[in-house]
């Protein structure tokens, strides 16, 4: 197999033919995504891009030279490539944010390892959260409300139970301080290996037919979690859909689409360093309801495509 190109003035066009990119002519295409971790993330994904519209398929080993490349631009930086044209969501064909959602696993139960069947039943389907995972606490709307975590209901609070402040009356000073209005989110770690991003979403019961409004405050909501995540220095993120339940007003059947849209933009909002440093580490969306998993799966799906 022929070598990639050394990165530098032409590399991208040359990348794109040494990846299969389609030509009259046919060309070298990848056997091994190996080579990929050494190159600058955007390039690598552009290869990867390449060959799979030239096959029709996607390599098994993708995510993780994926996974390599961002791990390494974190550590050395990278050189950007701007996005590819797209008729759909802007930023769509952008190669790190396909990397991103290559890499987002959507997985069957909630931040802390519990799912609500369909019929009522709560199992647990999934380990608690370790101490190398920070978990979403969407529930950030009730920090600078009166009464505090004890004053919570529903997922917020099982996860205060779980990190021990359930009966207190007021969050830790710097979630309080941090935490005032929507958008606003702050990493906070609770000791014994317990750490929780808390996130104030916007009420989407007040954002009716508003679709452009609302991606736009959940985009900006989702960026300040995968900021405070990055500050946090841990590899592991359980995330899961800001403003459902009963902040989801009429978008129900369309939060799929809305979450991903907003994660999507929320994404490209980072500097392009921290984007790298993101794909290379670990994020799950948590679906807690089991009636909701195969429409985020086929959401997050077409992402990738």
């Amino acid at each position: 197999m022929a070598a990639p190109p050394r990165v530098g003035s032409g590399a991208a066009v040359a990348l794109l033919r040494w990846g299969g990119a389609a030509s009259a002519r046919g060309g070298p295409r990848l056997h091994s995504w190996s080579s990929l971790a050494a190159l600058p993330l955007p390039l690598a994904c552009r290869a990867a891009e390449a060959h799979a519209q030239s096959t029709g398929r996607s390599s098994p080993g993708l995510a993780a030279a994926l996974a390599a490349a961002g791990a390494a631009a974190g550590a050395v930086g990278f050189v950007h490539c701007p996005a590819t044209a797209c008729d759909e969501e802007p930023g769509t064909k952008d190669p790190a944010a396909r990397a991103f959602f290559l890499r987002l696993q959507v997985v069957p139960f909630g931040v802390l390892g519990t799912r609500l069947m369909v019929d009522k039943s709560v199992r647990r389907t999934a380990p608690a959260p370790d101490a190398t995972t920070a978990i979403l606490d969407s529930g950030g709307h009730g920090v600078p409300t009166k009464g505090g975590p004890k004053r919570a209901g529903g997922a917020s609070k099982a996860i205060y139970t779980w990190v021990g402040i359930a009966e207190q009356e007021s969050f830790p000073p710097d979630v309080s301080a941090a935490v005032i209005g929507k958008t606003d989110c702050k990493y906070h770690d609770y000791g014994e290996g317990r750490h929780v991003i808390h996130a104030y979403g916007p009420d989407l019961r007040k954002m009716p037919d508003a679709w452009d409004t609302a991606v736009e405050v959940l985009a900006s909501t989702y960026c300040n979690i995968l900021r405070e995540f990055l500050d946090s220095g841990l590899p592991n993120l359980r995330l899961l859909p800001v403003s459902g339940g009963i902040l989801v007003g009429q978008y129900q059947k369309q939060m799929p689409e809305l979450t991903i849209a907003a994660l999507r933009r929320g994404f490209l909002m980072l500097p392009v360093r921290q984007q790298a440093i993101i794909v290379g580490r670990h994020v799950d969306l948590c679906i807690f309801l089991e009636a909701e998993l195969g429409e985020f799966e086929a959401v997050v799906r077409a992402a990738c495509s």
